[in-house]
């Protein structure tokens, strides 16, 4: 009669991890931080400053900060615990798919609050160091800044990444893929390298052709081609990114700003085309249109069905088949990691893997 109840507190329990796995992603975080503060500039000014100036240096800053840590406690602790009882609050009022979210999202900021907080707390050690007399302000610091590394651990430790949420992601990758290479079923299977060479070539000799046609009087037909070439090569590396970051994208807009850049480059080159044409020669203006038209066409057409793949040597065929190969990895990935799970459902994630899982999620919003 008595399990019943105790099975049900069970379930209205926080999902939570050992602490020791906060304070290790708190210890990572505050590496990174105290490299970009600390060892990034004063290693520049090592040189000419020598260890004792920039000693003194980090004593001045520590100074400073003494002044300004009060307000920052002020906002740092109230903030952290009005998370926290957002964390334990979200549990009975919301969702739980919101409140997995919460939990982790909360808990990841109150990890890097915190040890965004660790360069400030070196330099009040250096300074008390160089001044004893400053050392008297340790009594209030240490025990504030345990208090918001406490609160930072508990949030830490709610961040916990299901073993049905990382299956949930890595069913939705490998959905996602699978209908994405069935949506790629018409790519080029001509090597990528020569089908690149060989539009950047094209459009180069169209623009070539163009300009000798136009005009009669060409200094270099070798320098001309060549300037033509490098234009060629720019238009073809972009409109390939184009074509590839919007096969390989999930949602909307994403597929929009993967034709942001072609389509700028693009414009450009109408541009200075149109520029060349109305002020200068029309010959080259001419020119540089039929080049930046060849190398256009080849990123938006596609072969009728029923022709062979091989003699498709379209950008976009290519750049399908770009995303194609990146679409497969995924695939690949993701149900190796559904595997993972079949076989080892009790698996234990790295710090490296922890820090990397819980980045994607807060990107994803999941």
């Amino acid at each position: 009669m008595k399990i019943e109840p105790i099975e049900e507190e069970r379930k209205n329990l926080l999902p939570s991890r050992p602490a020791r796995e906060a304070v290790s992603e708190i210890g990572m975080m505050s590496v990174v931080w105290l490299f970009i503060v600390f060892v990034i500039p004063f290693s520049s000014s090592l040189n000419y400053l020598g260890i004792e100036a920039n000693w003194l240096l980090a004593s001045d800053a520590g100074a400073l900060v003494i002044q300004q840590i009060g307000w920052a406690f002020g906002v740092f602790v109230p903030t952290l615990l009005g998370f926290y009882v957002t964390v334990v609050g979200g549990q009975l009022v919301s969702e739980p798919a919101v409140a997995y979210r919460t939990r982790r999202t909360l808990g990841l900021v109150a990890e890097a609050m915190t040890a965004a907080m660790m360069p400030a707390l070196v330099l009040i050690a250096i300074a008390c160091i160089s001044e004893p007399a400053r050392a008297g302000t340790l009594f209030v610091i240490v025990p504030v800044s345990a208090v918001m590394f406490f609160l930072a651990v508990q949030l830490g430790g709610f961040v916990v990444f299901e073993q049905a949420l990382r299956l949930a992601s890595a069913q939705k990758s490998f959905d996602w893929s699978r209908a994405r290479l069935v949506a790629l079923r018409r790519r080029s299977t001509a090597p990528v390298p020569l089908v690149f060479i060989l539009n950047a070539v094209v459009g180069a000799a169209a623009g070539l052709g163009t300009i000798l046609v136009f005009s009669r009087s060409v200094v270099s037909i070798v320098s001309l081609f060549s300037l033509l070439s490098l234009l060629a090569f720019g238009l073809v590396l972009t409109n390939y990114y184009g074509v590839y970051s919007f096969h390989t994208s999930r949602d909307r807009a994403s597929r929009i700003v993967a034709y942001l850049l072609p389509a700028s480059m693009n414009m450009m080159v109408l541009a200075l085309s149109l520029d060349l044409i109305v002020r200068a020669d029309v010959a080259a203006g001419l020119g540089v249109l039929a080049t930046a038209a060849v190398v256009l066409a080849s990123t938006l057409w596609m072969p009728l069905r029923g022709i062979n793949p091989i003699w498709n040597w379209s950008i976009q065929g290519s750049g399908r088949r770009l995303a194609a190969i990146s679409v497969a990895r995924t695939y690949v990935a993701s149900f190796k990691t559904i595997q993972d799970f079949r076989t080892r459902p009790g698996q234990r994630l790295s710090l490296s893997e922890r820090l990397i899982a819980a980045w994607r999620l807060v990107l994803s919003n999941r």
